[in-house]
């Protein structure tokens, strides 16, 4: 029982850490869109 404790933990914080690299991944494309965007106005 513990062991499966052990091994639940290890998914989560690994699923938490794909999920902040996907995060800053987006957020890098759209900052990089922004400023695209911006470019283009001026």
């Amino acid at each position: 029982m513990r062991l499966q404790k052990d091994e639940q933990d290890k998914v989560q914080k690994l699923q938490r850490t794909v999920e902040s690299i996907l995060d800053r991944r987006s957020l890098l494309l759209k900052t990089k869109y922004v400023f695209v965007l911006v470019l283009h106005e001026h």
